[in-house]
């Protein structure tokens, strides 16, 4: 028998990888009005996400990962800019 959670969980999993294959289609479409097409169909589907994920939150079914510690963040986006504004070779 298919519960609630099963439910909720099953539509979670799927909307997650909706969400990535829409940002993948965006990516390499070649007409403007089909990738802000993407996008706006990308968009709504993180809103289900989320809405499904605190269902699942509330229900205790769900727990996501803890909040990263600040400073690690900055180090992070740091590290990150700086490896965007040098240049490598290939």
């Amino acid at each position: 028998m298919i519960t609630y959670r099963d439910m909720v969980m099953d539509a979670l999993s799927c909307v997650k990888h909706e969400i990535i294959d829409y940002t993948k289609a965006a990516q390499e479409a070649s007409n403007q009005n089909v990738r802000q097409a993407f996008l706006q169909i990308r968009n709504q589907a993180e809103q289900m996400q989320l809405q499904l994920a605190e269902i699942a939150m509330e229900n205790g079914w769900y727990v996501p990962s803890p909040p990263a510690d600040p400073t690690v963040v900055q180090q992070t986006k740091h590290q990150l800019q700086q490896a965007v504004q040098t240049p490598t070779m290939v």
